[in-house]
């Protein structure tokens, strides 16, 4: 709790003007995962997040051989088909461009309608007008990426699929438990779906449309960092109990 206080007050102070933008703070503090805590605050006009992350892991050596440097899986690519294709080969092409061009205009005009017409419905996790002024709270919780790997080989799905799926499912119970407890005596059994129908939740996730720089993290990083392209996903929130 006193990491997560002092994060907390971290977040309402400025970073001074007159100094390098940056600080970092040790906390000789043990937790359950560590011997001590390290916090290291970086002005978004030194670096945005993915560069800044290629440069602390540029920093590090791995556990198993300390002399050499960190690698990160890189995706297979795969083989472009042979240009030789019959109709049906060029058909499934054009069919497929036609597909993408269909489904931008659909979520563009989706964008669109959200703005300007569709509100989200009033959960306690929409905060009233001008709850961006208020303090902030940071909570971290650590997943075994061991488990979520198992997961996603057995559903067949990637590391994003299985965090947005957790995501979803913990703000589900969350809602599920605030809305019981709001209920008359007390509110329902734990066991039962005590959300309202027809909730309307949107999210926001951030990607990087920055080409994938390969398994191998370069031993140098010159500033100004590499430059990112980042664009936003707008996704719907799926709000219900599970049996």
């Amino acid at each position: 709790m006193y990491v997560e206080d002092y994060v907390s007050n971290l977040s309402r102070t400025k970073i001074s003007m007159s100094i390098p933008m940056w600080d970092l703070h040790l906390l000789n503090i043990r937790t359950s995962k560590a011997e001590s805590v390290g916090i290291l605050r970086v002005h978004h006009s030194i670096g945005d997040g993915v560069s800044l992350m290629s440069l602390f892991m540029s920093c590090s050596r791995k556990v198993s051989d300390p002399d050499a440097l960190p690698t990160l899986p890189a995706s297979k690519k795969q083989k472009p088909c042979s240009s030789s294709g019959g109709f049906l080969q060029r058909f499934i092409r054009l069919f497929s461009v036609l597909l993408i061009y269909w489904n931008t205009f659909v979520d563009a005009v989706m964008f669109l309608i959200t703005i300007l017409f569709l509100d989200d419905t009033k959960t306690p996790l929409k905060g009233p007008s001008g709850v961006g002024s208020t303090p902030r709270r940071i909570v971290h919780r650590i997943v075994s990426l061991d488990d979520v790997k198992l997961v996603k080989n057995a559903m067949n799905a990637t590391i994003n699929d299985v965090m947005v799926g957790v995501t979803q499912a913990a703000l589900s119970r969350y809602l599920n438990r605030k809305y019981g407890k709001n209920k008359k005596g007390g509110g329902g059994a734990a066991g039962n779906s005590n959300l309202p129908k027809n909730i309307r939740l949107r999210a926001t996730s951030f990607v990087n449309l920055r080409p994938y720089l390969g398994n191998e993290v370069r031993t140098t990083i010159s500033l100004p960092l590499l430059r990112s392209f980042p664009c936003f996903l707008f996704l719907p929130w799926l709000l219900k109990k599970e049996r």
